[in-house]
C-alpha cells in the first residue's frame, strides 16, 4: 500500500509540538509508554518521537483483523503498486477519448464508465504479471548495487598501524 493520507490514519496518532501537554501525558500512558508527568513539555515530546513507532494505522489494523499484512510501499516508489497502471492506463484511455469539443460530463462518464468496465480479471492478470517482471528487474538492479556499494566499503574496525600512512597522504 502506498502511504496516501487516506491509507495513513492513526488509531493512535502521536503528539506534536502543537499539542497540549495533557494529550501528550495520555498519549504516553495509553501506549504504556513510562513517564515522569512532571516533565516539561520538551522532555515528554522526546519521549513521544522516541516511541511514536509504536503507532498503528487503520488500514493496517483493519487488514490485520481479516488475515492479511499491509506492506507500505517507501516513500516516492508509486511504480511498485501494481494498481498505478491500471490508474494510469485508465486516465490516459479516457484523456484519449476526450477533447475539449465533446467534454461534457455525460460523454465523460460514460467513457470513464466503459474503460472502468474494460478492466476484467484478465487484465488485472495481465497487468500484474507485466508488474511483477518490472519488479523483478529492479531487485536484481538493487541487488548490483548493494554488492558495488560493499566493494568500496571500508572496514573501519581493521586494526591499521600509522606506519602505513603518512600525514601526506
Amino acid at each position: 500500500m502506498d502511504n496516501a493520507s487516506y491509507h495513513s490514519k492513526f488509531m493512535n496518532k502521536a503528539p506534536t509540538d502543537s499539542s497540549k501537554t495533557s494529550q501528550i501525558i495520555q498519549w504516553l500512558t495509553e501506549n504504556k509508554i513510562p513517564h515522569d508527568p512532571s516533565l516539561m513539555k520538551v522532555e515528554l515530546l522526546c519521549l513521544v518521537k522516541l516511541n511514536k513507532h509504536n503507532q498503528v494505522f487503520c488500514t493496517d489494523e483493519m487488514a490485520l483483523e481479516k488475515g492479511h499484512e499491509v506492506l507500505r510501499l517507501p516513500p516516492y516508489h508509486s511504480h511498485l503498486n501494481p494498481i498505478e497502471l491500471i490508474w494510469s492506463q485508465l486516465k490516459s484511455s479516457i484523456r484519449s477519448q476526450n477533447s475539449n469539443a465533446n467534454q461534457t460530463l455525460p460523454r465523460i462518464d460514460a467513457v470513464a464508465r466503459g474503460e472502468t468496465e474494460a478492466i476484467n480479471a484478465d487484465y488485472w492478470k495481465k497487468t500484474y504479471s507485466s508488474h511483477q517482471k518490472d519488479r523483478r528487474g529492479i531487485y536484481k538492479k538493487d541487488i548490483v548495487v548493494d554488492h558495488l556499494i560493499e566493494s568500496f566499503a571500508i572496514d573501519i574496525s581493521e586494526d591499521t598501524s600509522d606506519s602505513e600512512y603518512s600525514k601526506d597522504d
